[in-house]
């Protein structure tokens, strides 16, 4: 608890380990923002080219008194008095964004930073002049007027004082500006100084992201997903989780468009979207979808969902059951926007890398999850990340423009590992505190997603068989030719694919799914089957199949 008692500092709490690679801070996001109240005394000095008091004052009924956050370039020149060491700081944390440094140091910095962030002195109740400047940048035990005697040389902040002639900020420059004197002076006539710091906490909600998608990855809207509780089902005889009978969801939720945290369309969250918005607890639930929307199947798959002390997890299952599961990094916490926003004061969270870890998906003594990093890390398991790349304040986006973001699994359980990444090309002077592979999951808000795929309900289908009379052999591989007609009704579209073994175990899509145009021809095998989707109940269509000539001829004897 470093203090100046001298200069009437006072005692403040700080964080504890400073801004270094062992600080708390990294470990639990806990972070206490200091501010500074700045009281003047009733004569105020202009202060020398040395910084020392001269015998001049500054009339205070006129012009602006102002206050300014400098910061020190230590690489310059280690002379502590030295103006053109000091750089006006500007910037507001609270917002996500981070603080910048002035092009130019000493005054001419200091005017063109208040022109940006004003601290200007006001009468205060007792008819004195006062400025008090929130969310002090950096490392608070490093400023200046919070040591004393010799420390004070290795000082990196300090909050310095201005006083320009001019009514109005914007029109302050170098010319008609003088930097206050506002060191102790032999009467006790100095300025008084109090910090104070506000413990900033991030309350992290645990949400867990729905999306709906049909067979080809597109967005659906009008799935409705119910989530149930561990209470709420069962084993059945052959180890299928199930529902216990009917039962009532602990929530649910429809798919639509979501905009926040991030847009998603066929999505929803628990409990941001969710019917009863009810809070996830640490536990273990289950996610089903219960009403599938119009011209798809209903997939009823019960996806595990566990919720602990590290954020919302949900197991992908098989390869088949057409449940997949994406995660990210979520959100910074709020406490530590000013550590990830690219700056010239701290960048210590401006890039970050996340790796592919799994897990068995047994929970330890805390039900807790326990996670292994996968070995070896493959090209898809690992995205490299950065700070508001997005667009998005405290979120992460590709640090390598059109990169993926994200990391995805079709089986079992994964999440994000986080660390720190190596910096990105910057032209930030921000420190940064090396914290090496340290696991930094515990900042950050998490963020998973089930994604649940649908097969279409097919509104029509149409199968080419072809019998071959006894004694006689025909052409396997001919080709015959359907052509469609549809409504051509505006903003209507149709859907189609191919399959062979329709209907049958082995079924399988042939090619990718298409457009069915007005007027499309679609040409198939002997076996294969044409599904349309998208035909309403009153709409006329015909099927015309091409002729064809075939031959057949007697078997070989």
């Amino acid at each position: 608890m470093p203090a100046s008692a001298e200069n009437g500092a006072g005692g403040v709490i700080i964080n504890h380990g400073g801004m270094d690679a062992d600080s708390v801070v990294w470990k639990t996001g806990a972070f206490a923002g200091a501010k500074e109240t700045i009281t003047a005394p009733v004569n105020v000095y202009k202060a020398n080219d040395d910084l020392m008091k001269s015998d001049e004052t500054v009339n205070l009924k006129s012009g602006i008194l102002f206050a300014v956050v400098l910061k020190r370039d230590k690489s310059a020149n280690a002379d502590i008095k030295n103006q053109n060491n000091w750089y006006a700081v500007s910037g507001d944390p609270s917002t996500g964004m981070g603080y910048t440094l002035a092009e130019k140091p000493s005054k001419a910095g200091a005017i063109e930073a208040a022109k940006k962030d004003l601290h200007a002195f006001t009468l205060n109740t007792s008819g004195q002049y006062q400025v008090e400047i929130q969310n002090l940048p950096g490392d608070i035990s490093k400023y200046y007027y919070l040591l004393s005697g010799d420390a004070r040389k290795d000082a990196e902040y300090t909050v310095a004082i201005y006083h320009t002639t001019e009514s109005s900020i914007a029109n302050a420059k170098p010319e008609n500006t003088v930097h206050v004197y506002s060191d102790g002076i032999a009467d006790g006539t100095n300025f008084k100084r109090q910090f104070a710091t506000r413990l900033l906490v991030t309350n992290i909600q645990n949400r867990l992201f729905v999306q709906k998608t049909d067979t080809e990855g597109k967005p659906v809207d009008g799935a409705k997903f119910a989530l149930y509780t561990s209470r709420q089902v069962t084993t059945d005889a052959n180890g299928k989780v199930v529902l216990k009978g009917e039962q009532t969801p602990y929530d649910t939720l429809t798919t639509g468009s979501v905009g926040n945290p991030v847009p998603l369309e066929g999505a929803g969250i628990f409990p941001n979207t969710s019917a009863g918005n009810r809070p996830l607890v640490n536990g273990t639930y289950f996610l089903k979808e219960v009403s599938a929307p119009k011209g798809f199947l209903l997939n009823d798959t019960l996806t595990k969902v566990i919720v602990d002390d590290y954020g919302v997890h949900a197991d992908a299952g098989t390869d088949d059951d057409g449940v997949s599961t994406f995660v990210g990094p979520g959100a910074l916490m709020k406490s530590l926007g000013q550590f990830g926003a690219e700056g010239d004061i701290d960048n210590t969270f401006t890039w970050i890398k996340g790796t592919r870890q799994t897990s068995n998906g047994e929970t330890n003594v805390n039900d807790n999850l326990t996670w292994t990093d996968v070995e070896p890390v493959g090209a898809d398991d690992t995205v490299h990340l950065k700070y508001g790349a997005n667009g998005r304040m405290y979120q992460y986006g590709p640090t390598e423009e059109g990169k993926p973001y994200r990391l995805e699994t079709e089986t079992g359980w994964i999440r994000m590992g986080i660390t720190q990444d190596v910096s990105g090309d910057t032209n930030a002077k921000g420190a940064r505190a090396d914290l090496d592979d340290m696991n930094l999951n515990a900042l950050f808000t998490g963020a998973t997603c089930v994604r649940v795929a649908n097969k279409r309900e097919a509104s029509l289908e149409v199968t080419k068989k072809v019998e071959v009379p006894d004694g006689l052999t025909g052409n396997k591989d001919a080709k015959f030719t359907f052509k469609f007609t549809v409504p051509t009704t505006a903003g209507k579209t149709y859907k189609a694919a191919v399959f062979e073994n329709a209907g049958a175990a082995s079924e399988k899509q042939v090619g990718d799914m298409f457009d069915l145009e007005n007027g499309r021809e679609q040409t198939i095998t002997a076996g294969q089957t044409i599904r349309v989707y998208g035909l309403d109940e009153h709409d006329a269509y015909t099927v015309q199949e091409r002729p064809v000539r075939t031959r057949c001829r007697p078997a070989s004897r």
